[in-house]
């Protein structure tokens, strides 16, 4: 009866052990995906400022052009 109740409370720690392993894992899944939308964002910021020419200098510069 000792030894069963030892190995219950083994068992019983480990499975804890396990589901706190597994909400940290979880955790950084979420954090990885958000991570990567922010990325992928700043990428496509950055990709489209390079074509635009989001600048406000660019922005007058062409203003001024077009009005001539």
């Amino acid at each position: 009866m000792t030894i069963n109740r030892k190995v219950r409370e083994e068992y019983e720690k480990r499975q804890a052990e396990a589901k706190k392993l597994w909400k940290q894992m979880t955790k950084l899944q979420v954090s990885k995906e958000e991570d990567d939308k922010m990325r992928t964002n700043a990428a496509n910021v950055a990709a489209g400022a390079a074509v635009r020419g989001d600048d406000m200098l660019s922005k007058w510069q062409l203003m001024a052009e077009q009005a001539r």
